[in-house]
């Protein structure tokens, strides 16, 4: 799978391929704190709602990522799964 993040404040796209899982839930900014890098994302913006993504890759690695934005899982042809909103 593929999954890709609109970067802030712009027309760029991030995107992650050879995705085998996924998992996404809304986090409210006060339960961030746990997570010192998090946190300071956080900080940077007015955003009281985060999406968390974590990805696990076809090699076993995993990824996490905070956004505020819109991501989208495609299929390896890059056919929208699923539409993903913070």
């Amino acid at each position: 799978m593929i999954l890709k993040i609109r970067a802030y404040g712009s027309q760029d796209w991030w995107i992650y391929g050879e995705v085998r899982r996924i998992h996404h839930e809304l986090v409210k900014k006060e339960r961030i704190e746990e997570d010192y890098d998090l946190c300071l994302i956080a900080e940077d913006t007015k955003v009281d709602e985060f999406l968390r993504i974590i990805l696990r890759f076809v090699n076993g690695d995993e990824f996490g990522i905070l956004t505020d934005s819109i991501a989208y899982l495609c299929n390896d042809r890059g056919e929208t799964i699923e539409k993903i909103v913070a």
